[in-house]
């Protein structure tokens, strides 16, 4: 199972079903019914090493979001002085710069983006007003939605 509660045979399927694109210009919009088909325009920054997991949450996040996803702390911070995004999803165990430490500085230089944390590993950090919402890896692609919805 993915980070974002989408086993392998879902991805495989889903390759199956709409092929491999060959670049990102040629990738194919998989339409989305029900639930997962509804937009709200709300900005996401994903902040993931792991390519997969970038991968499989952007996928379940883009009839909802706008989804910037990058690998490292300097690539979201980076980002986030290009542009404003609302929600910041944000892996705790990242390579260069932890998680939590990126987190600091999201809290002090733009207040307004609601802060998310994800882990693998159960954690306190809500416990420091630091993050809005704790997620523990492995969590549902509902948790993930309702997580950047707010509810």
């Amino acid at each position: 199972m993915f980070g974002c509660g989408v086993v392998r045979g879902d991805v495989e399927d889903l390759v199956a079903r709409h092929g491999r694109p060959h670049s990102r210009s040629a990738r194919r919009e998989i339409p989305l019914k029900g639930r997962w088909a509804e937009t709200s325009g709300v900005r996401v920054l994903l902040v993931d090493d792991e390519a997969s997991i970038r991968r499989v949450c952007t996928l379940v996040l883009r009839s909802v979001a706008e989804v910037t996803a990058v690998s490292t702390a300097d690539e979201a911070l980076t980002a986030l002085e290009q542009g404003h995004f609302d929600v910041a999803l944000v892996d705790l165990h990242l390579e260069a710069m932890a998680g939590e430490s990126l987190l600091r500085e999201l809290a002090q230089r733009w207040p307004a983006t609601r802060r998310v944390a994800f882990t693998a590993s159960p954690s306190t950090l809500k416990d420091t007003g630091l993050v809005e919402r704790v997620l523990e890896k492995p969590f549902s692609n509902e948790a993930l939605v309702r997580t950047v919805r707010g509810s």
